[in-house]
């Protein structure tokens, strides 16, 4: 019987990985409560229902939640109003640029489109250049892949710095094996969450990162562009 394949939201990755820190005692509930904008007694409850089921129950849980940091109607209503008055045809992060610099209102890309599109408006989109692998099946048993990327974004929303995500994910699994945060994507992030891996999974037979794929068992590196997915 096949695994049901989990998709987890950036939010949803966020607590995993807090979670996963907490666990391993790199982090206090005082830590987890703050980073994640929640009570400490409702870091005890999300942290009992990921020991429970995994991250399967957090995407779950969090399905249909309205999160705390939600915008205000007013400030949708003026985005919308000045995108269709203004700015229209500019792509979501071009017009997140105009806002910050002409009107003064800070939003990321991410919440610009959401804002758009949940008012029936679609930014003009960027034209990427077709990616160059094929989609492919996860791998059948853990340890067999696992995939190292950085991600900046705003993790602590308003409450904090930009910070980068440095990460390693199981392919078969989805089970997060190690994270860091630092200020931007550096070797030292890397490696970091590389040794944390090692030291609590051992060796992997293969590792994908967006430029590289290593074989560790077989100690070579082979350049490929792009994490199979």
């Amino acid at each position: 019987m096949s695994k049901e394949q989990i998709t987890l939201t950036k939010s949803e990755l966020k607590r995993v990985m807090v979670l996963e820190k907490w666990i391993d005692g790199r982090l206090a509930e005082q830590d987890v409560a703050r980073i994640l904008g929640i009570s400490i007694r409702q870091a005890y409850r999300l942290k009992a229902k990921y020991r429970h089921g995994g991250a399967q129950a957090i995407a779950h849980g969090n399905r249909g939640r309205k999160p705390a940091h939600t915008l205000a109607d007013s400030l949708k209503q003026r985005v919308m109003l000045l995108y269709q008055e203004r700015y229209f045809g500019s792509n979501a992060t071009h017009f997140a640029e105009l806002l910050a610099e002409h009107e003064n209102i800070h939003l990321s890309v991410s919440s610009v489109r959401r804002i758009l599109l949940e008012g029936g408006l679609r930014p003009a989109r960027l034209r990427r250049r077709p990616k160059a692998h094929r989609p492919r099946p996860r791998k059948p048993q853990a340890g067999m892949l696992w995939q190292i990327d950085a991600s900046p974004y705003a993790w602590l929303e308003d409450r904090g710095p930009m910070l980068t995500l440095h990460g390693i994910i199981d392919d078969a699994t989805g089970e997060v094996i190690a994270a860091t945060f630092r200020p931007t994507e550096t070797l030292e992030g890397y490696v970091t969450v590389k040794i944390e891996g090692l030291r609590r999974k051992g060796v992997p037979l293969a590792l994908y990162s967006d430029q590289l794929h290593f074989s560790p068992a077989q100690g070579q590196a082979d350049p490929r562009a792009g994490i199979g997915r």
